[in-house]
């Protein structure tokens, strides 16, 4: 029997809180798009053959080896402003690596995969208020904020990609990917990243 694991994103989703994956897709970029048809290419595959495996969908990753997202969150809450659209109530879900890694393992060890889609995240639900304060509990710095009202112009040193990332919820149920793959997140944010044992931590 063939084994089959894409893990992709979950930009199709929108603007919404605790999605879960029976929501219809709607991609609107290139990228996402190109994600979808991915997505449908391992559902055929599993329905037309003795191939078996899952789609699955993360949050945003960050994590200890990452070099994108992570470095720039942290350079952010120590050097910049992070925006704060709708008074900072924008439901922000990161998930670890680590736990990523843990529900690529279960995927890959599972034969009951039919190409189904399944969210990957940290089960969470924080607001961006809720993340920036623990970044300033970790880091032991004032990460700045600046609150931006609907239709405001914001500040010029807010990266444009900055605010469009923080100006939709991004939360999503994991319910499925508990039930079908035993999965169980071991990471709040930012655990992965700034752990609380690390009294460096707040002195960088």
């Amino acid at each position: 029997m063939l084994r089959l694991r894409l893990v992709g994103r979950r930009l199709w989703y929108g603007d919404l809180e605790w999605v879960d994956e029976r929501r219809p897709r709607d991609p609107r970029s290139a990228y996402a798009r190109s994600k979808a048809a991915a997505e449908d290419a391992v559902r055929e595959a599993c329905a037309s053959g003795p191939m078996r495996g899952w789609s699955l969908r993360p949050a945003t990753v960050y994590g200890l080896g990452d070099r994108h997202f992570s470095p720039f969150l942290l350079q952010v809450a120590k050097e910049s402003v992070i925006p704060l659209l709708r008074g900072g109530s924008v439901r922000f879900e990161a998930v670890a690596s680590d736990d990523v890694a843990e529900a690529c393992v279960l995927a890959a060890r599972s034969l009951e995969g039919r190409g189904d889609c399944l969210n990957v995240s940290s089960g969470e639900n924080p607001t961006l208020a809720e993340c920036v304060a623990r970044l300033r509990e970790r880091l032991g710095v004032p990460a700045r904020t600046v609150e931006i009202p609907p239709g405001a112009t914001p500040p010029a040193e807010v990266p444009p990609f900055l605010l469009q990332a923080l100006s939709e919820h991004r939360s999503f149920s994991i319910d499925r990917i508990r039930a079908r793959l035993g999965y169980s997140p071991r990471f709040a944010f930012p655990d992965a990243l700034i752990p609380r044992s690390t009294p460096s931590a707040r002195r960088e």
